[in-house]
């Protein structure tokens, strides 16, 4: 009986715990303000608030106008502010659309 009980309580925190990552994953996705930039959306930004632009893709959308990054070389940046980014326009040199 004590096992029966245990078990169940494990399953109502593990259903507590998905239920709290949907919420957290679906903020990432809708934030609570009008986000400039949207998931998946290709931008332009300044590395490490650095001079020089790069290409990448918005991955999260993290809420305070911050977004996480993957740029197209691979590497990721986490919490850039939204003043950091740009859209991102297609160009015949780049050859990306």
């Amino acid at each position: 009986r004590d096992e029966a009980a245990r078990r169940a309580r494990e399953r109502d925190e593990a259903a507590r715990r998905e239920a709290a990552r949907a919420r957290e994953a679906a903020a990432r996705e809708r934030p609570s303000y009008n986000a400039a930039f949207a998931v998946n959306q290709r931008v332009e930004v300044r590395w490490r608030s650095g001079n020089q632009w790069f290409t990448g893709k918005i991955t999260a959308i993290r809420g305070d106008r911050l977004y996480d990054i993957l740029y197209d070389d691979g590497e990721s940046e986490a919490r850039v502010a939204e003043s950091r980014i740009r859209r991102w326009v297609s160009t015949p040199h780049t050859g990306h659309k």
